[in-house]
Protein backbone atom coordinates (compact mmCIF):
# COMPACT_ATOMS: atom_id res chain seq x y z
CA UNK A 1 0.00 0.00 0.00
CA UNK A 2 1.22 3.56 -0.61
CA UNK A 3 -0.62 6.99 -0.07
CA UNK A 4 -0.53 10.33 -0.68
CA UNK A 5 -1.32 12.72 -4.10
CA UNK A 6 -1.09 11.52 -7.03
CA UNK A 7 1.60 14.16 -8.23
CA UNK A 8 4.78 13.30 -10.31
CA UNK A 9 7.42 13.65 -7.34
CA UNK A 10 5.46 11.06 -5.35
CA UNK A 11 6.70 8.20 -7.95
CA UNK A 12 3.46 6.72 -7.70
CA UNK A 13 4.13 4.96 -11.44
CA UNK A 14 7.05 3.50 -10.25
CA UNK A 15 5.38 1.62 -8.08
CA UNK A 16 3.08 0.71 -10.40
CA UNK A 17 6.12 -0.75 -12.56
CA UNK A 18 7.84 -2.19 -9.51
CA UNK A 19 3.90 -4.42 -8.23
CA UNK A 20 4.23 -5.23 -12.23
CA UNK A 21 7.50 -7.50 -11.46
CA UNK A 22 5.99 -9.60 -8.36
CA UNK A 23 3.07 -11.71 -9.80
CA UNK A 24 0.89 -12.31 -6.84
CA UNK A 25 1.24 -8.50 -5.00
CA UNK A 26 -2.10 -6.18 -5.11
CA UNK A 27 -1.41 -2.45 -4.73
CA UNK A 28 -3.58 -0.09 -2.88
CA UNK A 29 -3.20 3.47 -3.37
CA UNK A 30 -4.76 5.78 -1.28
CA UNK A 31 -4.97 9.80 -2.97
CA UNK A 32 -6.14 11.24 -5.73
CA UNK A 33 -4.86 14.08 -8.44
CA UNK A 34 -3.32 14.88 -11.87
CA UNK A 35 -1.08 11.53 -11.81
CA UNK A 36 -3.96 9.33 -11.79
CA UNK A 37 -4.21 8.59 -15.44
CA UNK A 38 -0.91 8.10 -15.69
CA UNK A 39 -0.80 5.22 -12.71
CA UNK A 40 -3.81 3.50 -14.28
CA UNK A 41 -1.87 3.71 -18.07
CA UNK A 42 1.23 2.45 -16.23
CA UNK A 43 -0.55 -0.24 -14.60
CA UNK A 44 -2.62 -0.97 -18.18
CA UNK A 45 0.63 -1.54 -19.86
CA UNK A 46 2.57 -3.67 -17.56
CA UNK A 47 -0.93 -5.72 -17.57
CA UNK A 48 -1.63 -5.51 -13.88
CA UNK A 49 -5.02 -2.64 -13.76
CA UNK A 50 -7.00 -6.16 -12.25
CA UNK A 51 -4.30 -5.70 -9.11
CA UNK A 52 -4.16 -2.38 -8.61
CA UNK A 53 -6.97 -0.46 -6.43
CA UNK A 54 -7.23 3.29 -6.57
CA UNK A 55 -8.85 3.80 -3.12
CA UNK A 56 -9.62 7.44 -3.76
CA UNK A 57 -9.10 10.19 -1.02
CA UNK A 58 -9.03 8.93 2.20
CA UNK A 59 -9.94 11.05 5.55
CA UNK A 60 -8.82 7.85 7.94
CA UNK A 61 -6.61 5.25 6.36
CA UNK A 62 -5.99 3.26 9.13
CA UNK A 63 -8.37 0.41 7.98
CA UNK A 64 -6.72 0.13 5.03
CA UNK A 65 -2.98 0.13 6.74
CA UNK A 66 -4.22 -2.79 9.54
CA UNK A 67 -5.23 -5.09 6.07
CA UNK A 68 -1.94 -4.35 4.22
CA UNK A 69 1.20 -6.41 4.27
CA UNK A 70 3.87 -3.62 3.62
CA UNK A 71 3.66 0.45 3.44
CA UNK A 72 5.76 1.91 0.35
CA UNK A 73 6.56 5.67 0.32
CA UNK A 74 8.50 5.79 -3.35
CA UNK A 75 8.67 9.75 -3.81
CA UNK A 76 12.27 11.62 -4.62
CA UNK A 77 11.24 14.38 -2.97
CA UNK A 78 9.84 14.54 0.51
CA UNK A 79 10.02 16.40 3.54
CA UNK A 80 9.40 14.26 6.15
CA UNK A 81 6.94 11.80 5.06
CA UNK A 82 4.17 11.98 7.56
CA UNK A 83 2.59 8.61 5.58
CA UNK A 84 5.79 6.49 7.17
CA UNK A 85 4.71 7.60 10.39
CA UNK A 86 1.15 6.72 9.94
CA UNK A 87 2.15 2.98 8.86
CA UNK A 88 4.54 2.65 11.77
CA UNK A 89 1.28 3.53 14.08
CA UNK A 90 -0.02 0.63 12.39
CA UNK A 91 2.94 -1.87 13.07
CA UNK A 92 3.10 -2.32 9.30
CA UNK A 93 6.44 -2.32 8.01
CA UNK A 94 7.90 0.27 5.61
CA UNK A 95 9.87 0.26 2.01
CA UNK A 96 11.17 3.74 1.39
CA UNK A 97 13.32 5.67 -1.31
CA UNK A 98 16.59 7.67 0.21
CA UNK A 99 14.84 10.92 -0.09
CA UNK A 100 15.26 13.36 2.15
CA UNK A 101 13.01 13.19 5.00
CA UNK A 102 13.06 9.33 5.35
CA UNK A 103 16.75 9.72 5.11
CA UNK A 104 17.05 11.65 8.39
CA UNK A 105 15.02 8.76 10.88
CA UNK A 106 14.80 5.68 8.59
CA UNK A 107 17.70 2.96 9.14
CA UNK A 108 17.93 0.10 6.64
CA UNK A 109 17.86 -2.85 8.10
CA UNK A 110 16.31 -1.39 11.08
CA UNK A 111 13.33 0.37 10.81
CA UNK A 112 12.75 0.25 7.12
CA UNK A 113 14.43 -0.84 4.16
CA UNK A 114 15.61 2.18 1.72
CA UNK A 115 16.22 2.35 -1.86
CA UNK A 116 17.77 4.38 -4.13
CA UNK A 117 15.16 7.36 -5.68
CA UNK A 118 13.80 5.77 -9.50
CA UNK A 119 15.30 2.41 -8.80
CA UNK A 120 12.78 0.06 -9.81
CA UNK A 121 14.58 -2.77 -9.42
CA UNK A 122 16.00 -2.15 -5.83
CA UNK A 123 12.41 -1.77 -4.68
CA UNK A 124 11.11 -4.62 -6.32
CA UNK A 125 13.85 -6.41 -4.35
CA UNK A 126 12.67 -4.36 -1.33
CA UNK A 127 9.47 -5.98 -1.94
CA UNK A 128 9.95 -8.98 -2.62
CA UNK A 129 12.60 -9.91 0.66
CA UNK A 130 9.69 -7.96 3.10
CA UNK A 131 7.18 -10.69 0.94
CA UNK A 132 9.37 -13.51 1.01
CA UNK A 133 10.43 -12.97 4.79
CA UNK A 134 8.57 -13.04 7.94
CA UNK A 135 11.14 -12.54 10.43
CA UNK A 136 12.23 -9.49 8.75
CA UNK A 137 8.97 -8.15 8.39
CA UNK A 138 8.04 -8.32 12.03
CA UNK A 139 11.34 -7.30 12.51
CA UNK A 140 10.95 -3.78 10.81
CA UNK A 141 7.79 -3.34 11.81
CA UNK A 142 9.00 -3.40 15.50
CA UNK A 143 11.81 -0.80 14.39
CA UNK A 144 9.66 1.48 13.18
CA UNK A 145 6.97 0.93 15.87
CA UNK A 146 10.03 2.17 18.37
CA UNK A 147 11.20 4.58 16.14
CA UNK A 148 8.14 6.38 16.48
CA UNK A 149 7.55 6.17 19.52
CA UNK A 150 10.72 7.41 20.67
CA UNK A 151 11.14 10.00 18.13
CA UNK A 152 7.54 11.12 17.27
CA UNK A 153 5.25 10.41 20.33
CA UNK A 154 4.04 13.42 22.52
CA UNK A 155 6.46 12.36 24.81
CA UNK A 156 9.30 12.49 22.72
CA UNK A 157 8.51 16.31 21.35
CA UNK A 158 7.22 17.49 24.38
CA UNK A 159 10.72 15.96 26.32
CA UNK A 160 12.76 17.26 22.88
CA UNK A 161 11.33 21.01 23.68
CA UNK A 162 12.40 20.94 26.96
CA UNK A 163 15.38 20.32 26.23
CA UNK A 164 15.94 22.80 23.81
CA UNK A 165 14.45 25.33 26.51
CA UNK A 166 17.41 24.05 28.63
CA UNK A 167 19.81 25.31 26.18
CA UNK A 168 18.14 28.20 24.80
CA UNK A 169 19.28 31.69 26.54
CA UNK A 170 17.09 32.95 29.01
CA UNK A 171 16.43 36.43 27.49
CA UNK A 172 15.76 34.45 23.54
CA UNK A 173 13.11 32.17 25.47
CA UNK A 174 11.25 34.73 26.85
CA UNK A 175 10.35 35.99 23.76
CA UNK A 176 9.75 32.60 22.42
CA UNK A 177 7.43 31.57 24.65
CA UNK A 178 5.24 35.15 24.67
CA UNK A 179 5.14 34.38 21.26
CA UNK A 180 3.54 30.97 21.32
CA UNK A 181 1.17 31.87 23.98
Amino acid sequence: MAMGRFVPRKRFTLLTEAAAKIPDAYLWLAGEGEEQANIQRVAARHGISDRVRMLGWQKDVRAFLAAADIFVMPSNHEPLGNVILEAWAQRLPVVSTRSEGPSWFMRDGENGLLVGIDDVPGLTQALRRLMDNSDLRNHIAEGGRQTLLSQFSEDAIVTAYLRLFDHTPTAFRSIMLSEMF
